[in-house]
């Protein structure tokens, strides 16, 4: 599946196009396993630590004169609000546009990354933040939307060019009918929200 469905894309970003992975269904369908999965399991892991592992090999065989920085941001969509899961404290934030970079989300945090470990360490300290609860369907459901965002900058020195790119990467929270979740209260709520 990653080779087919998911690596093309990784491929564009690689040459400065901007690209996004969705993981969409119904609740309890796997999405989140999909895109994670167990990540020190090479032949089970999820898209995203394919991805990476995709990247930070490119980088390390790039020649010299590439100079490459990559950063990070994770937002959670949670009842029609944008918090920054690495950085909590900063949360129904606003979504604004550039006329050169296109939107962005004001104030989330960035954070700059070496390797695949380091990225890795955001996405556990990102998941710890977000928003789950059980359902009838699924003890650990997601009640949020997460969008993981890779950017991904290669100066070549050499020739003079700048290659900017963006892989965005988003685990819905499962669509789900209220009868069949068993949610009530808050849960209901969060149900509607995500639908």
């Amino acid at each position: 599946m990653y080779d087919t469905a998911v690596r093309p894309i990784i491929d564009q970003v690689l040459d400065g196009y901007n690209g996004t992975v969705f993981a969409y269904g119904q609740t309890a369908s796997g999405k989140t396993h999909t895109m994670y999965g167990p990540v020190n399991d090479q032949e089970l892991q999820g898209m995203v630590p394919r991805m990476l592992r995709t990247i930070f090999t490119w980088i390390e065989n790039s020649s010299m004169e590439n100079e490459f920085s990559v950063v990070i941001q994770m937002a959670e969509v949670y009842m029609e609000k944008i918090n920054d899961l690495l950085d909590p404290v900063k949360v129904d934030l606003s979504i604004r546009e550039d006329k050169v970079n296109g939107p962005y989300i004001k104030d989330i945090s960035d954070h700059w990354c070496l390797n695949e470990q380091d990225v890795y360490d955001l996405i556990v300290k990102g998941g710890k933040n977000r928003h789950i609860g059980a359902s009838k369907m699924n003890q650990k459901s997601s009640r949020s939307h997460v969008v993981f965002t890779l950017s991904l900058r290669n100066n070549n020195h050499l020739m003079g060019k700048v290659k900017n790119s963006k892989l965005h990467l988003v685990d819905l929270a499962g669509s789900e009918a209220i009868g069949s979740s068993g949610t009530v209260g808050k849960r209901a709520k969060e149900g509607n929200s995500i639908n």
